[in-house]
């Protein structure tokens, strides 16, 4: 299923290290504060920003990334 939806193969694996989605994680938070203000929060932010890519469905997909 994972395949067929998502273009993943369930058979094989990948290893991401917890150090890596720690460093991915303080990136986006540190960007995300970076462009929010006193009026405009993160998290307002971060829904425009998802808004302005997103087609409609409120999935991401491949060609809108």
């Amino acid at each position: 299923m994972t395949e067929a939806v998502w273009g993943v193969s369930e058979e094989s694996t990948t290893t991401v290290k917890k150090t890596e989605l720690e460093h991915i994680t303080k990136t986006i938070r540190h960007r995300l504060l970076d462009l929010s203000t006193v009026t405009i929060s993160e998290e307002t932010v971060m829904r425009n920003v998802f808004r302005e890519f997103d087609s409609g469905n409120g999935l991401f997909t491949s060609a809108e990334l």
